[in-house]
């Protein structure tokens, strides 16, 4: 829902739902050297920040270790 929210904005400038987007969300997500906009995918951040949060937590020291 947050990311069909944000594909209207992007091509509305509006946040409530309208019509089909001009262009598929994967191409926008792709970077400018493929000709997209260059934007990140929701689902793709949620998943590094998950895994960053994991790493952080795997890494941190016991205190009586």
């Amino acid at each position: 829902m947050i990311e069909a929210t944000c594909r209207t904005f992007l091509w509305t400038g509006k946040g409530e739902m309208s019509r089909r987007a001009l262009v598929a969300w994967e191409k926008v997500c792709q970077p400018g050297a493929a000709r997209g906009l260059n934007i990140i995918a929701l689902s793709v951040w949620n998943k590094a920040a998950i895994l960053k949060q994991l790493w952080a937590i795997s890494m941190k020291k016991t205190l009586y270790g």
